[in-house]
C-alpha cells in the first residue's frame, strides 16, 4: 500500500511540476542573418543563480525549459558580444516563445597583424569552407596574400603559388565577382586584407553546370572574399618603392609597385602596376635570376540588377637568366642503365598580354545569358648554351658535347563562349545550350648547333656536328556546342538528357634547313625529309543521360556518358616523297557518379566519379622521325588513341563549433586507359635514343589525405597537421621491352601556432620518404627523404617597431648525381616601423635581409616509367631591401 501512495505522490507532483514549466524557443544569428550554431543559452535568476541552459543546433534553433517565473536569458558566442533578454512572467503565460536574437561582432583595435584567438578561424557551411578574418587585425600595408597566410591550411609557396588544403586555387572572386580571375596571385597583392570580412572556399563547378544544376564532378578550387559593408564603398591606395644590393656580387636589387582601387557596391576599378627583380610575384618564381614589369587594369560595372560586365587587361614582361644541372637514369633492364648528364644556362625574355571580358545578362527570372571573351598574345625569345655528358652502366662516357639554341616566337589565341539558360514555366524544367570557339596561331624560328664528340671504350673517335635552323608554322580553330534539357519528375527528382559535340582542326608547318658553310650567298639548304606538314581534325560527341535526387540529407546523381571520337591525321612533304592519312574512330562508356550527404550543416560526405577523353597531341601523331635534336629523335604514332582518365574521389569534411576544429579526408584513386605514353628505343653503346609514343594499359593511382586542425584549450595555440601519401604505378617501353614504376610517397606536415596582440609565431616539421621500384632493381637512388622544419617569428618592440624573422631548414637525401644532396639553413629577417599615420595615409620603412646564410637551393625529382630525373636550378643570391610603404584608404 504505501508503495502505491508513494508512486501516486510522484506521478501527482510531476505533473504540478510540468504544469509550472514552460519552453521558450528561438533562433541565434549574427548581424548578417546567418545562424550561429553552439552558441551558449543560460537561464538566471534576478541574482543570477543558474536555472537551466542549452546550445544552438547548425540551424541557429534552440528550445530551452524555465520555470514560469521571471528569469534572465543570456546568450553568449566567443567573438560576439553578449545579449541578455528578461523574460516575465506575462512574457511567457504562452507555453512557446519564438524569437530571433542577433549577436553582435566583438570590436578588434589591434594596430598590427596578430590574432585574437576569440572567434573560431575557420567552419564549414555546407560545402563552403568559410574563414573567419575578424579575428586579425592587420595592418594598412597588409595584402590579402599576408591574410592568406594567417589561415590555418593556406600555403603561399615560395612560386607565388596559393594553395588551400594541398589544392591549387585557380582564382579569386570578391563578393563573388570576378577579380583577375586567371591570375589570383596578382588578385591577391592588388587588394588590402583589412577590407575583407570572410574568406570563403569554394569548390565551383563549371558554368554550364551551375546554370542545369547537375554537376559533373570537375570543380575548380575558388576563393571568394566577403567584403565588409563598412568597406563597400571607398578608394583603396598603396605605393612602395625600395632598392638594396646582393651581398655576393654587388648587383642592384629593386622593387616598384603600386595599386588603386576605387569600390563602389558591386562596381569596381582597380589599377596594378609592378616593377621588380626579386622574384617575388606573379611570372617570376624563386628559381633563377628575374625581372619583371606589369600592368593590370579591372573595371568591374553593374549597370543594373539584370546587366553586368567584368573586364581586365594585363601585359607582363619578363626576363629570366637561369642554370640548370640536371642527373638522369634510364633504366633499360634490371641490370643496365644509362646515365646522363646536362649543365644548362638559359636566357629568357617573354612579353604576355591577357585580356578578358565576361558579361551577364537576366533579362528576367526565366532567362539567363552568359558571355566570355578572352585573348592571349606572347612573344618569346629564348637562348640556350648546353654541356653534356652520357655514361652508360659502367660510367664509360659515350660521348659528350656542346650545343647553342636561339628560339623566337609569337603566340596568340582567342577564346570566346556563350552559355544560355531558358526556365520553363513547370517548376525546374531547363533548357540551356553552351557555344565555345577558339582559334589559336602562332610561328617559332630556331637555330641550333651541336658539337658531339664520340667514344668507343672510352677513347675519343670523332666529332658529330649539326647546324640547322628551323621555322616553324600552327594553327587551329575549335568550336563546340553543347545542350541540356532538363525535366522535373516530382518536386525533388530530375532527369537530364545532354549533347555535346566539338570539331576541332589543327595544322603544323615545319621547315628545316641545313646550314652551309661553304656558300656565302644562299648558306640554307630545305631538308625535304625534316620539313613535314602535318594535320589533324578531330569530331568529338558525348551523349548524356542523368537522374538527380535532392533528398533532405542526402543528394546524388547517376547517369551515363557515351564518348565517341573520330579523328583524321594528314603527313605531307614538301617534295610530296612520302604522304599518309590515317583515320580512328573511338568509343568509350562511363557511369555518371555524385553523391553528397550532409550529416549536418557543418560535416559533408561526398563521393564523385569523372570520366575525361583526351586526344594525341599534334607531334605524338606525326607520321616521321624527327631528328632536330642528334641524341633524342622523335617519331609520332599516327595509329595512337585518345586516353580515358577514370578518377574517383571520396572526401569527408567539416567543423566542430564547440571545440572549433576542422577536418578534411580524402581518399582518391585513378586508372587510364590506353594512356598515352612515351616508348624509348635506345642503343646503350652509342647513348643515342628515339621517343615515340604508344597506348598503353596499367597507369593507376591511389592516394589519400589526412588534414586535422584544432585550438588547444582556451590558450592562443592552435596546431594542424597535413598528412598525405600514396602510390603511383607508370607503365611505359623501354626497347620493347615493358617497364613499370612504382613509386609509394608519405608526406607529413605538422605545424604549431600561436598568436597574441605582440607576439605571434609557428613553427612547422616536414618529412617526406619517397621509395620507387622499378624492373626489381634496388640502388641507392631509389628511396629519397625530405626532412625540414620551418619558424616564422613577429614581436612588437617598443615605439611600434616591428622585428619578423623567418628560418628554414631543409636536408635532402638519397638524390645522385652532380646534383648531390642539398641542405639548406635559410634565414629572412625583416624591421618595420610606421613613421606617420595621419588621415591622409600611412607611410612604412622597411629593412629586410634575405638569405643571410647564402644557402637557398632549387632541388626537384621527376620519375616516368623508366628513368629517374634529379634537377637543380640557380636561385637568386643572397641580398637587403629597404623599402618605403605608403597606403592610403579612404571610406566616406
Amino acid at each position: 500500500m504505501k508503495y502505491l501512495l508513494s508512486i501516486l505522490f510522484f506521478i501527482i507532483t510531476f505533473s504540478l511540476s510540468a504544469q509550472e514549466a514552460v519552453s521558450v524557443a528561438g533562433f541565434i544569428k549574427d548581424k548578417n542573418s546567418d545562424a550561429i550554431e553552439g552558441a551558449a543559452i543560460r537561464a538566471l535568476t534576478a541574482d543570477s543563480v543558474f536555472l537551466s541552459g542549452t546550445t544552438s543546433d547548425a540551424g541557429g534553433y534552440f528550445i530551452l525549459m524555465l520555470p514560469r517565473k521571471k528569469c534572465i536569458l543570456e546568450i553568449s558566442y566567443l567573438g560576439y558580444q553578449k545579449s541578455y533578454r528578461t523574460i516575465s512572467a506575462d512574457t511567457i503565460c504562452k507555453n512557446l516563445l519564438e524569437d530571433t536574437i542577433k549577436l553582435q561582432d566583438e570590436s578588434i583595435n589591434l594596430a598590427e597583424v596578430m590574432v585574437t584567438g576569440k572567434a573560431a578561424a575557420m567552419q564549414m557551411k555546407g560545402d563552403t569552407l568559410e574563414y573567419n578574418t575578424g579575428i586579425y587585425a592587420l595592418s594598412d600595408q597588409a595584402s590579402v596574400r599576408d591574410l592568406l597566410k594567417l589561415l590555418p591550411n593556406v600555403t603561399v609557396t615560395e612560386h607565388g603559388q596559393i594553395l588551400v588544403q594541398g589544392k591549387p586555387v585557380s582564382k579569386i572572386l570578391v563578393d563573388g565577382k570576378d577579380f583577375f580571375s586567371n591570375n589570383p596571385e596578382m588578385a591577391s597583392k592588388s587588394l588590402p586584407g583589412k577590407i575583407v570580412d570572410k574568406v570563403q572556399v569554394i569548390d565551383q563547378s563549371s558554368e554550364v553546370d551551375r546554370l542545369t544544376g547537375f554537376d559533373k564532378g570537375d570543380k575548380e578550387t575558388v576563393l571568394n572574399l566577403s567584403v565588409k559593408e563598412e568597406n563597400k564603398v571607398g578608394v583603396m591606395a598603396q605605393a612602395a618603392v625600395g632598392g638594396g644590393r646582393d651581398i655576393n656580387d654587388n648587383k642592384t636589387r629593386y622593387e616598384q609597385n603600386a595599386y588603386i582601387n576605387l569600390l563602389k557596391r558591386q562596381d569596381m576599378f582597380s589599377l596594378m602596376l609592378r616593377n621588380d627583380n626579386t622574384n617575388s610575384g606573379t611570372g617570376s618564381s624563386q628559381t633563377g635570376d628575374n625581372s619583371v614589369g606589369q600592368i593590370g587594369l579591372l573595371i568591374n560595372k553593374e549597370f543594373s540588377n539584370r546587366f553586368n560586365v567584368y573586364s581586365n587587361v594585363t601585359y607582363t614582361s619578363i626576363k629570366s637568366v637561369e642554370n640548370m644541372l640536371t642527373d638522369q637514369e634510364t633504366i633499360l633492364s634490371p641490370k643496365s642503365s644509362l646515365f646522363d648528364s646536362s649543365n644548362r644556362l638559359s636566357d629568357t625574355k617573354n612579353k604576355i598580354l591577357d585580356a578578358g571580358i565576361r558579361t551577364e545578362w537576366t533579362p528576367n527570372g526565366k532567362n539567363t545569358l552568359i558571355t566570355q571573351a578572352y585573348l592571349n598574345y606572347s612573344k618569346k625569345n629564348r637562348w640556350d648554351n648546353e654541356l653534356f655528358n652520357s655514361y652508360n652502366g659502367l660510367r664509360d662516357t659515350l660521348y659528350n658535347g656542346h650545343s647553342a639554341t636561339e628560339k623566337n616566337g609569337n603566340n596568340y589565341s582567342l577564346n570566346i563562349s556563350i552559355d544560355y539558360a531558358h526556365r520553363l514555366k513547370k517548376k525546374g524544367r531547363v533548357f540551356s545550350t553552351s557555344l565555345y570557339g577558339i582559334i589559336n596561331q602562332g610561328d617559332a624560328r630556331e637555330s641550333y648547333s651541336w658539337n658531339r664528340r664520340m667514344y668507343d671504350n672510352n677513347v675519343y673517335q670523332y666529332d658529330s656536328l649539326v647546324n640547322q635552323r628551323t621555322v616553324n608554322e600552327n594553327s587551329g580553330k575549335q568550336i563546340k556546342l553543347g545542350l541540356s534539357y532538363v525535366e522535373p519528375i516530382t518536386e525533388k527528382r530530375f532527369m537530364q538528357i545532354a549533347y555535346t559535340a566539338r570539331l576541332s582542326g589543327d595544322h603544323v608547318g615545319k621547315n628545316t634547313y641545313k646550314v652551309r658553310e661553304d656558300i656565302s650567298s644562299d648558306n640554307l639548304q630545305l631538308l625535304s625529309s625534316q620539313s613535314p606538314g602535318t594535320s589533324q581534325s578531330i569530331f568529338n560527341q558525348r551523349f548524356t543521360l542523368n537522374y538527380k535526387s535532392l533528398g533532405e540529407k542526402t543528394d546524388y546523381t547517376m547517369g551515363m556518358n557515351v564518348d565517341i571520337d573520330d579523328s583524321e591525321n594528314k603527313t605531307r612533304f614538301p617534295d610530296d616523297s612520302f604522304r599518309s592519312n590515317v583515320n580512328q574512330k573511338v568509343t568509350n562508356y562511363s557511369p555518371v557518379l555524385n553523391i553528397k550527404h550532409r550529416f549536418n550543416k557543418s560535416n559533408t560526405l561526398t563521393l564523385d566519379y569523372m570520366g575525361t577523353m583526351t586526344s594525341p597531341t599534334g607531334t605524338q601523331l606525326q607520321d616521321y622521325t624527327d631528328i632536330s635534336d642528334p641524341t633524342n629523335s622523335i617519331k609520332g604514332n599516327p595509329d595512337l588513341k585518345p586516353q580515358f582518365a577514370n578518377d574517383v574521389v571520396l572526401n569527408l569534411s567539416g567543423s566542430n563549433s564547440k571545440t572549433q576544429g576542422f577536418y578534411d579526408v580524402g581518399l582518391f584513386g585513378g586508372y587510364t586507359a590506353n594512356a598515352i605514353q612515351s616508348s624509348y628505343n635506345i642503343n646503350p653503346e652509342t647513348g643515342n635514343r628515339t621517343t615515340s609514343y604508344k597506348n598503353v594499359n596499367g597507369n593507376w593511382n591511389a592516394q589519400f589525405r589526412c588534414i586535422y586542425y584544432t585550438p588547444i584549450n582556451e590558450t592562443n595555440f592552435t596546431i594542424s597537421n597535413g598528412l598525405r601519401g600514396g602510390y603511383d604505378r607508370k607503365k611505359g617501353l623501354v626497347n620493347d621491352e615493358v617497364s613499370v614504376m612504382g613509386s609509394f610517397t608519405i608526406d607529413e606536415n605538422l605545424v604549431l601556432r600561436y598568436y597574441t596582440p605582440d607576439f605571434y609565431f609557428n613553427i612547422q616539421g616536414l618529412f617526406k620518404y619517397v621509395i620507387l621500384k622499378g624492373q626489381g632493381q634496388s640502388t641507392d637512388n631509389m628511396e629519397t627523404r625530405d626532412w625540414g622544419t620551418e619558424l616564422n617569428a613577429s614581436y612588437l618592440l617598443p615605439y611600434k617597431i616591428r622585428l619578423s624573422s623567418s628560418f628554414r631548414w631543409s636536408l635532402k637525401k638519397g638524390y645522385s648525381g652532380e646534383t648531390g644532396n642539398i641542405r639548406e639553413n635559410i634565414l629572412d629577417v625583416a624591421i618595420e616601423r610606421d613613421c606617420f599615420s595621419k588621415k591622409y595615409g600611412t607611410g612604412t620603412i622597411q629593412i629586410s635581409a634575405f638569405d643571410l646564410l647564402q644557402s637557398r637551393r632549387d632541388l626537384s625529382r621527376n620519375v616516368g616509367a623508366s628513368y629517374i630525373q634529379n634537377t637543380r636550378t640557380s636561385t637568386m643570391g643572397s641580398y637587403f631591401m629597404c623599402r618605403f610603404v605608403y597606403s592610403f584608404n579612404f571610406f566616406p
